[in-house]
């Protein structure tokens, strides 16, 4: 793997590991806008329906109140159809319960267990208005005081809607503490993340910058040898091939092409030696040539001018 791999491998985990933990961030985050959003949608609506049910229990029971209290018989009647009204808004409002706000199967089951009271506490309110209509007063306040027929059966029903309350506020303690569950993980992961992606490209920079260091010291230390000692048979060591190792090869081969070059100066550098050698031989013998040619012109004359005075006495003797 080359220099330039190796840079893009660091660059490519720093940004992976940047992902990684955006990625953990933003699922943390849709976790706790999801259960916002339940929680907006249910839970609350489901405290809200159950205190608003036990407010129409309350009403309905003061309408029974109101009926033991009522003399004239119009008057009872608008008062028993006004809780009848009542009661059917009560149902109407835990169907709607049923329907749209369960949570999971133990509300479920709750739910249920209250629609089976408010059934019987219809029966209840039938027989109350009997009692009530009659007039029997003793009985009225009978079954209007706690541990009598009516009082038992609200007691019941605001029981059945406070066990929905707490369990809807358990729901709600719960989320709190996934959320924060949640986010603590989340904090934590994205800190292991970051941490680990630091250790790593640290590591990772930090071997690949003391390799590099390494192979340029080596680099230099063969250069200045080779420089010192004019040693041109010597290489340096290629390791592997990335960008040093192509320089220190392109070093080695400039290396090998000036031995060459410094080579086949040196045997032209013999043969213009030789040459020049031959060349002053001949010139020698050349001079020694021309030094026997001028001794053999110098006997000449010398013969030359001894014939020459021979000549003259001849001459002078005739």
């Amino acid at each position: 793997m080359n220099i330039t791999k190796k840079l893009l491998l660091a660059f490519s985990l720093l940004i992976l590991s940047l992902i990684g933990t955006n990625l953990i961030a933003v699922f943390s985050l849709s976790k706790i806008s999801n259960a916002q959003d339940y929680f907006q949608a249910n839970i609350l609506p489901s405290l809200d329906a159950m205190n608003k049910e036990m407010l129409k229990v309350t009403s309905i029971r003061s309408q029974l109140y109101l009926h033991g209290l009522t003399q004239d018989a119009a008057g009872m009647a608008e008062v028993q159809q006004k809780a009848f009204k009542m009661y059917d808004e009560l149902y109407a409002m835990h169907q709607h319960y049923l329907k749209e706000l369960i949570s999971d199967q133990h509300d479920l089951d709750l739910s249920n267990k209250t629609l089976g009271d408010l059934d019987k506490f219809r029966t209840v309110m039938d027989q109350y208005f009997k009692i009530s209509n009659a007039n029997d007063r003793d009985g009225v306040v009978k079954a209007m005081h706690s541990g009598g027929l009516v009082a038992e059966n609200i007691t019941l029903l605001v029981k059945d809607f406070d066990d929905q309350i707490a369990y809807n506020t358990s729901l709600v303690t719960a989320a709190n503490s996934n959320n924060s569950s949640l986010i603590s993980r989340s904090i934590t992961l994205s800190l292991i993340a970051t941490l680990a992606a630091t250790l790593i490209l640290g590591l990772f920079g930090l071997f690949t910058v003391l390799n590099i260091k390494r192979r340029l010291n080596e680099m230099k230390d063969g250069m200045v040898s080779i420089s010192e000692k004019l040693d041109l048979s010597h290489t340096l060591p290629t390791g592997r091939l990335d960008e040093i190792g192509r320089a220190v090869g392109a070093f080695n081969l400039l290396i090998e092409r000036v031995a060459e070059s410094l080579s086949m100066v040196r045997s032209a550098s013999g043969s213009v030696n030789t040459a020049a050698n031959e060349i002053a031989l001949g010139n020698n013998e050349l001079s020694a040539r021309t030094e026997q040619q001028s001794a053999a012109v110098v006997e000449t004359a010398a013969s030359m001018e001894e014939l020459s005075s021979t000549v003259k006495q001849n001459a002078q003797n005739a």
